[in-house]
C-alpha cells in the first residue's frame, strides 16, 4: 500500500501541472507546453490502475474489504482498457480525443469517490487500512 500512497502523490502533482499547463485545441501546432501536459497526462493514465490493483493486492485476505478489493480490480481494469483505447484515438485524427479524457478522468473521479465514502463511513476501516501501513513500515 505504501507504492499506492507514492502514485497517488505523484497522480496529484500530475493533476496540479495539467490544471496550470494547458493542452492545444485541434489543429494548432504542438508546443512544449503541450507537450508537457500530454506526457503529465500519459503518467497519470499508467499510474491510475496502478493504483488501485495495488490497493486490491493490499487488502486481499482482510474479509471486511472485499467489496472495495472486487471494485479497485474493475475499476483498474477499466482503467487500463480506456487507457489502451485512449492512445489509439489519440494516435488518430478524430475529435474524440477530449471524450476519452473524460471517460477516463471520470473512471477515475468514480473511484476516489468511492473508495473516499467507504473509508469514511467507518472510522473501524480507517483505522484499520492505517494499521496495515503501519504494520507494513515494519516489515
Amino acid at each position: 500500500l505504501r507504492s499506492a500512497i507514492l502514485m497517488i502523490s505523484l497522480m496529484s502533482v500530475g493533476f496540479v501541472i495539467i490544471g496550470i499547463i494547458p493542452t492545444n485545441a485541434p489543429g494548432e501546432p504542438t508546443t512544449l507546453t503541450v507537450s508537457i501536459h500530454r506526457f503529465t497526462a500519459g503518467i497519470i493514465c499508467f499510474l491510475f490502475p496502478m493504483v488501485c490493483l495495488s490497493i486490491a493486492r493490499g487488502l486481499h485476505g482482510d474479509s471486511n474489504s472485499k467489496n472495495i478489493r472486487i471494485f479497485s480490480l474493475v475499476t483498474g481494469g477499466t482503467g487500463i482498457a480506456l487507457s489502451i483505447v485512449g492512445l489509439l484515438v489519440i494516435m488518430t485524427d478524430t475529435p474524440w480525443k477530449g471524450a476519452i479524457e473524460r471517460i477516463i478522468l471520470a473512471n477515475g473521479i468514480l473511484w476516489i469517490e468511492v473508495v473516499g465514502v467507504w473509508l469514511l463511513s467507518n472510522q473501524n476501516r480507517s483505522q484499520k487500512l492505517h494499521n496495515l501501513l503501519e504494520n507494513q513500515k515494519k516489515a
